[in-house]
């Protein structure tokens, strides 16, 4: 359970020395493992002391029952030669479709869950609409070979996959 620290004070009293509410709670693995630890309140606590530095007492790690024997973990790192654990902060930016994409880059916002997307956050799907208003057939699948060229070239498919879509499209009435 980790609670965030509330002042500089020695001991262990709640609300005093730590905050009532546990910021996260999880299993500490053994020697040589990575723990990983995250919730809202985990980043609200980081947020808080990016915001206002005088605040940032660290964490206080403890555990759920401190009357159960053996739940006690040494945390160090060899990084820190002896000198304690390092925390390292990763932040996600907010991804509200899933897609892989921060909200601020994403193109589409609402790709379906498990759809593959660009950089941009957008499928071919939404790039190439068959739906859209398209001159002719051949528009449709010219604009769609080059935007499957752009995900080959990215890494997102292959050259077989982007013959299979493009033989597809070929026999579609999209444009017609």
């Amino acid at each position: 359970m980790i609670r965030r620290r509330c002042g500089r004070h020695r001991g262990g009293g709640i609300g005093v020395d730590y905050a009532a509410l546990p910021s996260a709670s999880g299993t500490i693995r053994g020697a040589d493992s990575t723990n990983q630890f995250s919730s809202a309140e985990l980043a609200a606590d980081v947020q808080l002391w990016l915001d206002q530095p005088e605040r940032s007492f660290g964490w206080m790690i403890r555990a759920v029952d401190e009357s159960v024997s053996q739940t006690v973990r040494r945390i160090a790192s060899r990084e820190s030669a002896g000198a304690g654990p390092v925390l390292i902060v990763r932040y996600l930016p907010p991804d509200a479709d899933q897609d892989g994409v921060a909200d601020a880059d994403d193109q589409c916002p609402h790709t379906p869950p498990g759809t593959l997307v660009n950089a941009t956050g957008c499928s071919l799907e939404e790039l190439v609409p068959c739906r859209e208003a398209w001159a002719n057939h051949g528009q449709y699948v010219a604009t769609l070979a080059a935007a499957t060229d752009e995900f080959v070239a990215a890494g997102l498919i292959t050259r077989p996959q982007r013959a299979e879509v493009l033989r597809v499209a070929a026999q579609s009435n999209c444009g017609r």
